[in-house]
């Protein structure tokens, strides 16, 4: 996932648009590791883990990120989502 950041910008959009003309973009990879997948669809307090890297040169480049662990919520298809 990425987009681009406008150093001190507040506003989202004008941020947008003054790191497209910077050329300062930010990148997210991210790994997810779930151990039961059929668990984790189930029940809300069984754990992923996530791990990866934020790249965003005027910070220096690549800086890999801690791990995070999240809980999964009840998931129900949508329209958009079933089979």
């Amino acid at each position: 996932m990425g987009g681009h950041v406008g150093i001190d910008e507040i506003e989202p959009l004008a941020g947008s648009a003054r790191g497209q003309r910077e050329n300062t973009p930010l990148l997210f990879d991210v790994e997810i590791r779930i151990e039961d997948l059929g668990r984790f669809l189930r029940v809300a307090d069984h754990a992923a883990q996530l791990s990866g890297t934020v790249t965003f040169e005027p910070l220096g480049g690549r800086i890999p990120s801690g791990t995070a662990y999240s809980t999964s919520s009840r998931w129900t298809p949508g329209p958009d989502t079933a089979g």
